[in-house]
Order: structure tokens, then sequence, then C-alpha cells
């Protein structure tokens, strides 16, 4: 998967995401304090597994009464995904992502992009309809898809350019670092 960093900041402000309050995509990543929600795993593929088995999906209509709402802290993480066990897309993305970066793993980020037939694409809108994370493998130079939404547990994870469904558009590291990825390198480039 094509990827660049953005060194733009004037570029970099432009580009925030969710509601009620949008911010920088780097900016979801949250500290939580794991041994209060009772989480031992260490790997990222338990991780995975873990909000897959907690979460169960509900769209942010029928849980916040909005079309779109993002987790805003981590006391909205602890409350909804742990305690109430709802959320969609990107309320499981921002907590395994959050998971993840609270365990140190400096290679995971939090990505959003199309996720669908790719011949229904309209990457010329920048349409954006998912949340998920990735993955970096440096070693190998790929990308690992962790997507926490869904009812089955992975065996393995798998690089995302086996899955020509998910269209990356940015996405972004806990230390502040953002990238673009296929389409959106063109149109902001």
């Amino acid at each position: 998967m094509e990827s660049m960093l953005v060194k733009n900041e004037v570029l970099k402000r432009q580009l925030v995401f969710g509601n009620p309050k949008p911010r920088m995509l780097s900016k979801w990543f949250y500290k939580l304090n794991l041994e209060y929600c009772n989480i031992i795993i260490k790997e990222p593929l338990d991780c995975l597994n873990f909000v897959t088995d907690i979460m169960k999906y509900y769209d942010d209509q029928v849980t916040h009464n909005l079309a779109e709402h993002w987790l805003q802290n981590p006391k909205e993480v602890y409350e909804w995904i742990f305690y109430m066990r709802k959320g969609d897309c990107d309320d499981a993305a921002l907590t395994l992502a959050s998971i993840l970066y609270t365990l140190g793993n400096p290679n995971v980020r939090l990505a959003i992009g199309y996720y669908g037939n790719p011949k229904y694409a309209n990457t010329e809108k920048i349409e954006i309809n998912h949340a998920y994370c990735l993955l970096e493998d440096k070693d190998n130079n790929k990308f690992l898809l962790l997507d926490p939404v869904g009812d089955q547990q992975q065996k393995e994870l798998y690089d995302i350019d086996s899955y020509p469904e998910y269209i990356t558009m940015i996405s972004a590291a806990a230390n502040g670092e953002v990238f673009l990825h296929g389409p959106w390198i063109k149109k902001f480039s």
C-alpha cells in the first residue's frame, strides 16, 4: 500500500475527523488504564480479538442519537466499550489503537477510508465510511489489517493489500505523524 508522510502543517490542520469535537486523527489515541479494565493481553492479534469479542456493533444513531460520534476521552472508552459494550467502527478502532498504544506498540496506526466493493468507491469525492487500524510491518514493508468490527476471531493478521475492499485514505500514529494513502496522495500532493 502506497503511503506518504504529511509534512505540511497547514494540510495537517485541515485533516481533522470525528464528532462532536473533530481533531487530528493522531489525537484519538488515549492512554488507558489497562489494569482497571483487567486487560492482561499484549500481542496485537490478542488485542484485536479482545475488542472484537467485548464490543457489539451499534450505529451512532442508536447509541448517541447522532449521525456520527467519536468517543471523546478514556472515560467514554471505559463506559461505552468496557461497560456497555457498544460502539461502531470508529469506537472499536480507537479502542484497539489506544490499547496497543498503551502497551507501547509504536507501529499501530488509526486509519480511515472506504470499505466495500471497490467498483462502487467514489475516490473523486473522497468517500469515507469506515475506521480501522493498521499495524506497520517495517521488516516486510507492508501494513497488516486490524479491523475489530465483526463477530469472528482472527487466527492471524493479514496484509491489507490482500483486501481490495479496504481503500485507506489516511492513517495516523500516536506520535502525531499523519500519512496519506491511495487516492488521497494525488488529491492533496
